[in-house]
């Protein structure tokens, strides 16, 4: 019985749709909004703004606004249930995406370095593990930056997980393609 409630419970997860991207529309009230500068061998997704779970020869660079409600709790990324919309006073929502050339996001990662404190340049890189899809990626790194209170740059990198907990040998062949 127990090895049957796994397999409907592991089902269940598997369906949920994790990689929705919400977006805000303007500042809302009780949000802080933090930018993320990724860079990612992920495919782009054409059904999706930002890059899906197929694998790129290329790496592609971006900067990515993420709102973030400010009544939560530490270390928690809520998110819309059941396909509902995501209201940004209690949810992660993009604010804005922007793709980036090699020389834009280096001069990006330049300019962001320059306005720290000269005993705060440093940049912070958060590589993300198995089962994550992108913007989940992109989430965690703006509330990990905004809950622990990182200095410096926060970026991220996103290699082209499946973001799907029965993926693992997809997404070991897609961390050793990637490295």
């Amino acid at each position: 019985m127990r090895h049957l409630l796994f397999l409907v419970l592991t089902f269940l997860a598997a369906c949920a749709v994790r990689e929705q991207v919400d977006f805000v529309e303007g500042p809302a009230a009780g949000t802080l909004w933090r930018p993320v500068l990724v860079a990612t061998t992920r495919a782009p997704d054409p059904n999706q703004a930002v890059p899906g779970w197929g694998r790129s020869f290329d790496v592609a660079y971006g900067r990515y606004t993420v709102s973030i409600p400010s009544g939560r709790d530490l270390g928690e990324i809520p998110r819309p249930r059941d396909r509902r919309p995501a209201e940004a006073e209690h949810h992660f929502m993009l604010a804005d995406s922007q793709l980036l050339s090699a020389s834009a996001f280096q001069n990006a990662v330049r300019a962001n370095l320059a306005q720290q404190p000269p005993n705060e340049r440093e940049a912070v890189i958060f590589v993300h593990g198995f089962n994550t899809a992108f913007i989940e990626g992109v989430y965690r790194t703006a509330q990990l930056a905004n809950d622990l209170q990182i200095p410096g740059v926060m970026m991220h990198y996103s290699w082209p997980s499946l973001g799907a907990p029965l993926a693992y040998a997809h997404d070991r062949d897609s961390a050793l393609f990637a490295r």
